[in-house]
């Protein structure tokens, strides 16, 4: 092989050596790139995690999930697995009845039965005869409250009956 040819193939793959160093600084550079986001990456996470810790800590999060979990403990110990299903079976007709005590006017109506149950006083509540009762029930808030009950107790029955019809 000539010396020239020889120059030739070492030129070659001098263009190959300096072509392959290029990718490996290359790569090398990325490598590190790519370390130095993981490595900022995680000190964000860090902070960003102990920054969460302790705000939700001075809000009450933490207590309060900690208390919560006593109450996930109590329905475990207190009702059966198949109390649990018999739940999810009604959870829909249970969560209709809460939405409908909350409304406002049912909130009304049970914040004013509960201020006059605890205005009245229990000791002294008086007793009625036969005929003081029936002169109670002559006075026009009885009259009203009598009528509310009636139509009250008229319509859970009709509603019942329609219900098993």
């Amino acid at each position: 092989m000539s010396n020239q040819a020889l120059e030739h193939k070492i030129e070659v793959l001098d263009k190959k050596i300096d072509l392959l160093l290029n990718y490996v600084n290359e790569q090398r550079l990325r490598t590190q790139a790519i370390e130095d986001l993981v490595a900022d990456l995680s000190i964000v996470g860090k902070d960003l995690y102990d920054t969460t810790i302790v705000t939700l800590g001075q809000k009450g999060y933490m207590e309060f999930l900690n208390e919560s979990i006593s109450i996930v403990d109590n329905v475990v110990t207190h009702f059966s697995t198949d109390d649990v299903r018999l739940l999810a079976d009604n959870v829909v007709t249970i969560l209709e009845t809460v939405k409908s005590l909350t409304q406002p006017e049912m909130m009304q109506a049970i914040t004013n039965a509960v201020q006059v149950f605890n205005a009245m006083e229990q000791e002294e509540v008086p007793s009625f005869s036969i005929f003081g009762a029936i002169r109670e029930m002559n006075k026009p808030e009885m009259q009203r409250a009598l009528g509310f009950a009636l139509a009250f107790l008229r319509n859970i029955s009709q509603n019942s009956f329609n219900k098993t019809n």
